[in-house]
């Protein structure tokens, strides 16, 4: 697993050192911002990228949350800036191609002039690099609203052998809350509140809940412990709890009263009637001789009631629908949390967000509750779905 977070960090670095000597160019030495400014600036730009690196350490002795907000909210800047500027060259590309094929056809002292005057070109860079920060702040800002803002998303869920005494059942899902160095108790708190309010029959908790040790988050992690509802709360694992230390989370998780599935299932009854709840490990924990086991996990089903399969990750769909699971539900993607990214997440994960059916099968893929890196979401936002079974196959 550390060689895949040294891989991981490596990558991230380069893309954000490329990305910032790259906003340097075109915001401090296109500018023609004085010396001590220009230095300052590439201060800022390495502390910015040890700290990333140096997360795991920071998490782990007590000053994340001084370190990582102010690092992330300027991450999240910096991205609409980096979109910014290369929109502005693709732009400036066209204008200069345009002004040099007109010079070409009709010379004019003016096309000259435009092209290569010096003091024009400061004053476009001075008045690009205003315009990029006040738009990216702007975006950002509302990003930010976005992130912290969870909302009750309602969505019904037609199931072919649904038993009568199960319509109607509702499934709250929470979903990549990562309680950590920037989300504490009081949003996990807020979270808590919008749930109990939903009246569900049970909690569905489908992974990346923590980034840090029992240790560091038990208070903060504390209010989940008052949701309300009859008949149970249930958890998986995520691949930021394998990242975190998977086992002594979900000895903590089952002290707090949650069932736990690693890797298997519980029944509901009502009267003669059943709903059969199964969950499984995240893929991720393959690497530490653990995996995903669907066939365990569906071993002692009853092919007569219908199954809810809780998975961290939407892939695995297509067999669990083979199996016989009646409805999946997932988190992970993020829904792509900040815009384009929705369009560079279906290269990796074959659902994104949203209910989609294959068969008489159905999966829910949740945009997720918290977020993680930047402060901020962008055409995904924070969200508690409410699941709400309906009998029928449509």
């Amino acid at each position: 697993m550390i060689w895949k977070w040294i891989v991981f960090v490596t990558v991230i670095t380069l893309l954000m050192g490329s990305g910032h000597l790259y906003l340097y160019r075109k915001m401090v030495r296109n500018s023609g911002l004085s010396r001590g400014l220009q230095r300052a600036s590439q201060i800022a730009i390495l502390i910015i990228l040890l700290g990333f690196p140096l997360s795991r350490w920071l998490n782990r002795n007590g000053i994340d949350t001084v370190v990582f907000t102010p690092l992330f909210l300027w991450i999240g800047l910096a991205f609409f800036l980096t979109l910014y500027f290369f929109a502005a060259d693709v732009f400036l590309i066209f204008y200069r191609v345009t002004l040099y094929v007109r010079n070409r056809l009709r010379p004019s002292q003016m096309s000259k002039v435009q092209l290569d005057d010096p003091v024009r070109r400061q004053f476009i860079h001075r008045s690009l690099a205003a315009g990029g920060l006040f738009s990216s702040t702007s975006i950002h800002a509302f990003g930010y609203q976005e992130a912290f803002d969870p909302k009750i998303v309602k969505i019904e869920v037609p199931i072919l052998n649904l038993p009568l005494e199960f319509e109607r059942f509702r499934i709250a899902q929470i979903t990549d809350l990562h309680v950590g160095p920037i989300i504490k108790r009081d949003f996990v708190e807020k979270v808590v509140d919008l749930v109990n309010e939903t009246k569900p029959n049970m909690v569905a908790l489908t992974g990346d809940f923590v980034d840090g040790s029992v240790t560091d988050l038990q208070h903060d992690v504390e209010p989940l412990g008052k949701i309300r509802c009859p008949e149970g709360i249930y958890f998986v694992t995520g691949n930021h709890e394998f990242y975190s230390d998977a086992d002594p989370w979900c000895d903590h998780f089952s002290k707090m009263g949650f069932q736990v599935l690693r890797n298997e299932m519980r029944t509901l009854k009502r009267s003669e009637a059943s709903l059969q709840i199964a969950g499984i490990e995240d893929w991720s924990s393959s690497d530490l001789g653990v995996g995903p086991d669907l066939n365990e996990a569906l071993k002692e089903r009853d092919p007569r009631y219908p199954t809810i399969l809780l998975a961290h990750q939407p892939k695995g769909f297509e067999e669990a629908s083979l199996l016989g699971v009646d409805l999946q539900i997932s988190g992970h993607t993020h829904g792509g949390q900040i815009w384009p990214l929705p369009y560079v997440v279906p290269l990796f994960m074959p659902y994104v967000r949203g209910l989609h059916r294959l068969g008489s099968s159905h999966i829910y893929v949740s945009c997720g509750t918290g977020f993680w890196g930047p402060l901020m979401r962008l055409g995904a936002p924070s969200e508690i779905t409410l699941l709400e079974l309906r009998r029928g196959g449509g």
